[in-house]
């Protein structure tokens, strides 16, 4: 039963995985194993995305081939600290999370039905775009730092865990702060490169919200017909 559940909502527990990087991981911060717990949440929604494009052998052979290399480095640089190798796990998962993106992007407007398994899917787009854009802004930090001001309080930024420590947690909350159009201003870009991601983030975030709809609308009424 629970078998023919995962198959028919196969995205919901994609969903839950990246709400819990993206929710709970904040919440854990007053704690020692914070970094483990968050690489932990992320090793998670990799072993999910793998399985969800495990229909097609060609899909799921290279998954793998981008989810290994970012697996292995990630954890890599959690224990030695060595920033090449956050660097170099940055880079698979980029690709491996566009990928991803392709995916799930194609199944939805592929599908001429609505179901809650669409709806899971779209709501993983659009959380994994937040992701997705998060890795960009950590690693322009990393290759250039200081790209980013931050102007959270003290306590946080220079207290028991620095910047480099939740940095890719920091990044991922300034993406959706973008995403959404927020703009709290606590993270701001500081160089070019920077600002141009973050522009470019803010208007693909509203476009695929609009066409995404627009999309959803019509296959529902057209389905109604």
């Amino acid at each position: 039963m629970m078998k023919s559940i995962w198959s028919k909502d196969k995205y919901l527990g994609l969903m839950i995985c990246l709400l819990l990087v993206i929710i709970v991981s904040p919440f854990l911060y007053t704690y020692p194993a914070v970094k483990t717990v968050f690489k932990v949440f992320l090793t998670a929604v990799l072993f999910v995305s793998v399985y969800i494009t495990s229909e097609k052998k060609y899909s799921f052979y290279l998954s793998l081939l981008l989810a290994i290399p970012a697996l292995l480095s990630g954890w890599g640089a959690h224990v030695t600290g060595i920033p090449i190798l956050l660097l170099i796990e940055h880079g698979f998962a980029l690709f491996f999370f566009g990928y991803l993106i392709y995916v799930i992007l194609s199944a939805i407007f592929h599908t001429k039905i609505v179901t809650s398994n669409i709806i899971y899917g779209s709501i993983c787009v659009y959380l994994l775009i937040g992701v997705e854009w998060g890795l960009f802004y950590s690693s322009i930090e990393i290759i250039h730092p200081g790209s980013f001001n931050f102007t959270a309080p003290e306590a946080i930024l220079h207290g028991k865990y620095s910047i480099k420590q939740l940095q890719l947690s920091y990044f991922i909350y300034y993406s959706f702060i973008t995403l959404t159009t927020l703009g709290y201003g606590d993270i701001t870009p500081a160089i070019p490169p920077a600002q141009a991601m973050a522009s470019l983030q803010a208007i693909f975030g509203q476009l695929y919200l609009t066409i995404l709809v627009a999309r959803l609308v019509g296959m529902h009424v057209t389905h109604k017909n």
